[in-house]
């Protein structure tokens, strides 16, 4: 795609959403070459420990992309989660000082919404401090849009209180 794009010699700028375990620094290039100016990656968290909790590998080499990117003229926008079951005050503000260290266009964060049936789901109705079990049904079982409201909190936390770290 980005190599028919550059060819057709397009005008147009374009950004798209990616996975960093889909990323590298020649596809980067590719995407540069063929117009892309923004790119929204799923960070989550810059702990190692939050994604192994996750089940979700941590890159290696993503501050390397994002370094990669932005020196090639594509604007990087991380999005965060707020909220795991183990997390507390002290590992918000970890994870938006991390944000802020990175060379980020913007950052976004989005409060932990556990969807029913997922291994998030199960830990966090066992560990939860709120939790508004009958929110699956008013946005629609498999909707899975982000919302800005918190759906669930952290033991110690009420949802109000996350919600003030998320808005």
């Amino acid at each position: 795609l980005c190599e028919a794009l550059r060819k057709r010699g397009s005008n147009m700028y374009w950004h798209c959403n990616a996975r960093f375990d889909q990323l590298d620094t020649s596809l980067l290039r590719a995407m540069s070459a063929a117009g892309c100016r923004a790119v929204n990656v799923g960070i989550e968290s810059g702990d190692r420990e939050d994604h192994r909790r996750m089940s979700k590998g941590l890159r290696r080499n993503q501050e390397t992309l994002i370094h990669e990117a932005v020196k090639l003229g594509i604007a990087v926008v991380g999005q965060f989660i707020l909220g795991f079951p183990w997390d507390t005050p002290g590992s918000l503000a970890k994870r938006i000082a991390y944000a802020e260290s990175l060379p980020l266009a913007a950052a976004t964060f989005w409060p932990l919404i556990p969807f029913p049936g997922t291994a998030m789901f199960d830990e966090a109705l066992e560990h939860c401090g709120e939790f508004d079990r009958g929110y699956a049904e008013r946005i629609g079982f498999g909707d899975r849009s982000p919302v800005a409201v918190p759906v669930y909190s952290p033991p110690g936390m009420s949802r109000a209180e996350l919600a003030r770290w998320v808005l």
